[in-house]
């Protein structure tokens, strides 16, 4: 299966891994050759993957797209970066940023407000297990 893992500003990986995890709206997704096709939004968290020489690598992104599709993996991460490259004032920036986003939110829009809220726990947990 292909990866192809991208960020506005470079390209980490394209190559064959045996195995994706990413933290999807839906939950983690453990992603194998054979899955199902999908597209999903990316929650804050770590896109980890294994190579076919047993390499493990792992990036972490504040949010993105996902697609599967017939063994092709494409992931569009609004920013990505390695957990040395994570400090708690730059989680902290994140967190910051949204809670100001959530507030301006019409209250109509629920969805937003969920997803914005879902962020903002999943930074809140990054920030008090890995950092």
């Amino acid at each position: 299966m292909k990866l192809s893992l991208l960020a506005p500003d470079k390209s980490l990986f394209d190559g064959e891994v045996t195995r994706v995890l990413v933290n999807a709206a839906e939950g983690l997704i453990d992603i194998y050759t054979g899955h199902a096709g999908f597209v999903s939004y990316l929650l804050p968290g770590f896109i980890t993957f294994d190579t076919p020489q047993g390499e493990s690598r792992s990036f972490f992104a504040p949010g993105g797209y996902a697609e599967v599709k017939s063994d092709n993996i494409h992931i569009l991460a609004d920013r990505l970066l390695t957990k040395s490259e994570l400090t708690p004032d730059l989680l902290n920036g994140f967190i910051n940023a949204l809670n100001d986003e959530i507030t301006k939110i019409p209250a109509s829009d629920t969805d937003r407000i969920e997803l914005t809220g879902q962020k903002i726990a999943a930074f809140t947990n990054i920030l008090a297990y890995s950092v």
